[in-house]
Order: structure tokens, then C-alpha cells, then sequence
């Protein structure tokens, strides 16, 4: 390859640089990532190959694979070196549909009673998780996590109540019995309140739930797809990092947090 040539690619592959990492500033998503190791590749490579023909060091001129390898090393170590830890890709925390979502997510339900960070805990009867909940109580209690219940009204109209045991299609369940767990998670939740003062809230909201949820501020949201007539364990859900993806994150966190404002209590 030309002296030209690879001058030429150089200065392209800086400007990709410049522009993918403003990219990455903007949107921290996997996307601008994979744009900026391009151009760093490409920048590194081409300035490689330039440094060889000026020096005349024939390992670099003579093998390509070499010098990729040696460019991208040294592109990953300066970045260690300047803590530039925003333009790596963490591809486990990219945000997609999960099967199976709570056994997959068993980690971050725990998490979020640990970290000190406010969490909006968004439900519908919550029957399966308040039979275990008590010791993520006491976790948060113990890291001083301020704990938000959203849970549904159970003074909803009984029409209400009648589509959602409907859509959930719970086993055995009528429209009575979907009332009464309705009623018996709020005033659960609320003996919980009065056991964890200052650690958890509960409030009520009787708009048509479309999922359930852990919202932790500034670090990540786990949402429960409420798809029709599916078993707890089998519904789908995500997990949306604020760190790769805060404009997904900030969108979602916002409109949950209106909703546990205009809340009752």
C-alpha cells in the first residue's frame, strides 16, 4: 500500500475517531462503539504502515496481521491508560428481550436492594414475590435503599379488575379472587411500610398496567412483559442499563417516576 494512500486513510480514520467517540458522548450505546474500534483499527494500521515505510521496519511493512493486532493492543492500552472506560462494550448489558425473564434476572432483583440507589418497585398483586421479599427488606433497611411500591388499586371497578383477570388468565382465578389478591397485596405492602419506615412507600395507581418492574435510579430497569396468558416464569422482559443506553433508560425511568408522583398513597 502507497505512502499516499495510507496518509489518506490515515487522517480519515482520525476524523472517524473524533466523530464516533462525540457519537459515543451523545449515545453510549454498542453501535458508536463498534465505529470507534473501527476507526481506531484503521487509524492505528494506517499509522503502522506509514511509521514502517518512514522507518523501514519490514515485520510491520511485510505482515498485516501483525500490525492489526499490534494497533488494536496498543489502541485498548491507551485507552486503560486514560480511565476511558465509557468506550468499551459491554455486550451483556446491551438491552433485548429476555425468555424466562425472572429466572434470568434473580441477580439484579437482588442488586437493587443493595446499592443505596432509590428504586420504584412496580406491581400488579405481586402474590409470588411478597412470599419472599422480606429479606431484600432487610437488605435494603441495612444499605439505607429507599424502596417506592407501586401496586394496583384496589378500589379499581370491578370491570377493570374483570379484563385484567382476563389477560392474565391465572389458573383457577376469578374476577372475585383477583379482587381479593388485589386488596390483600396492597395492604401487605402497606404492614410492610409500617415494619420498614422510612425505607419503603407504597402507593396506589389505577391506570391499565402494562408491565411490572424495577426501576433503580441512575443504574438500571428491569421490566416484566405482561403478555397474555402467561405464567409468571415465562414471561419475557429486558434489562436496560443507564450507562449503555441512558436515552432508552431516561425515557422509561421518567414516565414511571409521573406515574409514582400522581400515585395515592
Amino acid at each position: 500500500m502507497s505512502f499516499t494512500l495510507n496518509v489518506f486513510i490515515l487522517i480519515i480514520a482520525a476524523i472517524g475517531v473524533f466523530l464516533s467517540y462525540k457519537w459515543i458522548k451523545h449515545d453510549n450505546g454498542y453501535e458508536p462503539k463498534i465505529v470507534f474500534w473501527a476507526a481506531i483499527g484503521g487509524l492505528l494500521t494506517a499509522g503502522f504502515n506509514v511509521s514502517s515505510d518512514a522507518l523501514n521496519i519490514e515485520v510491520l511493512r511485510e505482515n498485516i496481521f501483525a500490525t492489526i493486532v499490534l494497533a488494536i493492543a496498543l489502541g485498548y492500552a491507551i485507552s486503560y491508560l486514560v480511565r476511558a472506560s465509557d468506550i468499551f462494550i459491554d455486550w451483556d448489558k446491551r438491552p433485548y428481550i429476555k425468555l424466562e425473564h425472572r429466572k434470568k434476572t434473580k441477580d439484579e432483583f437482588a442488586e437493587a436492594f443493595e446499592k443505596g440507589n432509590e428504586v420504584i418497585f412496580l406491581t400488579i398483586m405481586s402474590q409470588h414475590t411478597r412470599k419472599q421479599i422480606e429479606p431484600y427488606l432487610k437488605k435494603a433497611k441495612s444499605t439505607r435503599t429507599k424502596i417506592n411500591i407501586l401496586t394496583f388499586d384496589p378500589n379499581a371497578p370491578t370491570e377493570v379488575v374483570e379484563s385484567l383477570q382476563k389477560h392474565l388468565k391465572d389458573s383457577g382465578a376469578t374476577t372475585i379472587s383477583t379482587k381479593k389478591q388485589i386488596e390483600e397485596a396492597f395492604q401487605e405492602w402497606k404492614n410492610f411500610e409500617s415494619q420498614y419506615p422510612n425505607i419503603i412507600e407504597v402507593r396506589k395507581y389505577n391506570s391499565i398496567p402494562t408491565m411490572q418492574g424495577l426501576f433503580v435510579k441512575d443504574k438500571f430497569i428491569s421490566i416484566e412483559l405482561m403478555t397474555y396468558e402467561t405464567l409468571p416464569d415465562d414471561r419475557a422482559g429486558a434489562l436496560i442499563y443507564k450507562d449503555i443506553s441512558p436515552k432508552l433508560f431516561d425515557l422509561i425511568y421518567q414516565k414511571y417516576e409521573t406515574l409514582w408522583i400522581d400515585a395515592q398513597r
